[in-house]
């Protein structure tokens, strides 16, 4: 009769062996999920903010906490100029990205952008910004109790010039908006006039350039210069710190809803890795460094979930993106006129 190999063999070899080969099973199975895993496993974050020093306390704050939940180094750099192709390669080195309302955009096509929310898949809102409306202290403004009656009423006799630091949405359309409810008859729709500055370094930019009102988020009241005094709070104060005065309500002016500063990932990250994402994003939207810092900067934290957080921006994205494609970025675009004389009539 044949015997199989290994039969001719004394017992106690042959239970040897067997050992071995169940042993050499076991470590098998055991590694394939740990190969696996190591496959899939990221070594690296990337956090990628915008270069803008006044949030630099923030950005290092939500950095170090994403470090501590991750357990993984995370690597932050500015806006998309590093990586060359930031949308690429994710998998093995997803993205996290800090924007704000400011410097995001909403419609048309960027391929590879950071800052399309179209490429973007919302995870956190650490906080909204509310926005202030400005005048120099010797301003006539300062002793009117209807500012849109004022503007109607073309004291100037020439458009109004409003400094503007930040082409968001809706701090555009509110300009849209605020020149159909004061233009009258006859009056070409070109009746305000954007003044454009930008940060600091441009305090006294805006003034310069002979605007009668400055439009800016409150936090940013100390880069207009010295001789500036606070018209209008959009909403009424929330904190102590925060200025207080007539709201846009108070005189007649539209309604500015607050912009606001979000965590996102490309669209094409791995579920996996974007729950990961999520879960260190809610812990670091209520971590004490990075309320510190946002408190600092003299905002209010939201503490909000993912859920809550995702509704909030997909809100926005689907509103400003049939707003902003109407507007087309173009004042004398015919197609803004039903959009924003319909919102003026009832504001």
């Amino acid at each position: 009769m044949y015997k199989k190999s290994g039969e001719h063999l004394p017992p106690s070899v042959r239970r040897l062996q067997g050992i071995i080969r169940r042993t050499a099973l076991a470590a098998t199975l055991l590694a394939a999920p740990v190969l696996a895993h190591s496959q899939n496993t990221v070594e690296r974050w990337r956090l990628v903010v915008s270069p803008v020093p006044e949030a630099r306390t923030l950005h290092t704050a939500i950095q170090q906490q994403l470090q501590q939940s991750l357990r993984q180094p995370v690597d932050m750099y500015f806006d998309n100029a590093q990586p060359p192709q930031p949308l690429q390669g994710v998998a093995s080195q997803p993205l996290i990205v800090l924007l704000s309302e400011f410097n995001s955009f909403a419609v048309g096509k960027a391929p590879n952008s950071l800052q399309h929310l179209d490429n973007l898949t919302p995870l956190q809102v650490f906080f909204e910004m509310p926005w202030c409306l400005y005048v120099q202290d010797n301003s006539p403004l300062l002793q009117q109790s209807n500012v849109k009656d004022w503007m109607t009423q073309q004291r100037l006799q020439r458009p109004v010039r409003i400094g503007i630091s930040a082409r968001g949405g809706q701090s555009m359309f509110w300009l849209y908006v605020l020149s159909q409810a004061t233009h009258s008859n006859g009056q070409s729709l070109h009746n305000i006039v954007p003044v454009e500055y930008r940060g600091a370094h441009n305090q006294e930019q805006v003034w310069r350039n002979d605007a009668d009102m400055a439009l800016a988020p409150c936090w940013q009241s100390t880069t207009l210069g010295q001789q500036v005094r606070l018209l209008a709070t959009a909403q009424a104060p929330t904190r102590s710190d925060q200025p207080s005065a007539q709201t846009f309500t108070d005189l007649r002016l539209p309604p500015l809803a607050p912009s606001w500063f979000a965590a996102f990932v490309p669209k094409s990250t791995a579920p996996a890795v974007q729950a990961q994402a999520i879960e260190a994003l809610e812990k670091a939207a209520t971590a004490p460094a990075v309320l510190q810092a946002i408190e600092a900067a003299h905002h209010q934290p939201l503490r909000w979930s993912h859920a809550q957080s995702r509704k909030y921006i997909e809100n926005y994205i689907t509103t400003w993106q049939s707003v902003m494609q109407l507007l087309q970025w173009n004042a004398a675009d015919a197609a803004i006129t039903p959009v924003a004389a319909r919102y003026a009539q009832v504001h």
